[in-house]
């Protein structure tokens, strides 16, 4: 096992920390206020697909870097993370779905329907602090070792 880079973790996690506070504070009261508004519509998912890709960059970084692991997908990312015991399995197989949520953003790859949207919006900043808890964690045993 290898050390972790400390400024891509911190960097990175910061930028997690940052979406979630945003999404908080900016978080609509309802999904029909969300409609109403294509920025913050807009907005809400530029940052919930940087939060997705920040979880997924940090895991990648920790598989490469300590495991000497490449993955061929974020969902294979979130897999092998519970695999070697940074995150709970059952956790990793709940959150499997932000990696299609994270390509449709992206890639358009169909109508996004903005009251699911929502609804994982209120969901959205406590699963990622739920990542960045874990990652926390697992960077302190690495610092112990």
């Amino acid at each position: 096992m290898t050390a972790l880079d400390p400024d891509i973790t911190k960097e990175r996690l910061a930028k997690l920390e940052e979406v979630v506070e945003k999404l908080e504070r900016e978080r609509p009261s309802s999904a029909k206020e969300l409609a109403k508004s294509d920025l913050l519509s807009d907005a809400t998912l530029y940052r919930l697909q940087v939060g997705i890709e920040a979880i997924v960059d940090i895991g990648g970084h920790i598989l490469a870097e300590v495991f000497h692991q490449r993955t061929e997908s974020y969902k294979d990312t979130i897999r092998e993370l519970a695999r070697v015991g940074i995150i709970p399995a059952d956790f990793a197989e709940q959150n499997l779905p932000m990696t299609d949520f994270r390509n449709l953003v992206v890639h358009h790859y169909g109508t996004i329907d903005l009251a699911k949207v929502y609804d994982y919006l209120t969901e959205a900043p406590d699963i990622f602090r739920q990542f960045a808890g874990y990652y926390h964690a697992f960077m302190e045993k690495q610092k112990a070792q």
